[in-house]
C-alpha cells in the first residue's frame, strides 16, 4: 500500500476522541493531522493551510461557523 501523505484537519472538542482519531490517522494511515477544538479555530486553520480532508464533529460547542 502506498502512503499518500494526505493533510487532514480534525475539528473535535472532545480531547480524548480527537487524540484517538489523530493517533489512528497518523499511525495507521500515515496522514499529517492538525487538530482544532472549536469552529473558530478550525475555520482559521482551514483559511491558512491546505487540507486534503476535513473531519469535523457536527455538534461542536461553539456554533460561530453555523450557517
Amino acid at each position: 500500500m502506498v502512503k499518500t501523505g494526505y493533510h487532514v484537519l480534525l475539528v473535535n472538542d472532545d480531547q480524548a476522541m480527537a487524540k484517538f482519531f489523530k493517533e489512528k490517522l497518523m499511525l495507521n494511515g500515515g496522514y499529517s493531522v492538525v487538530c482544532e477544538s472549536s469552529v473558530s479555530s478550525g475555520l482559521d486553520s482551514f483559511a491558512h493551510n491546505r487540507f486534503d480532508v476535513v473531519i469535523a464533529k457536527l455538534d461542536l460547542a461553539d456554533k460561530e461557523g453555523e450557517t
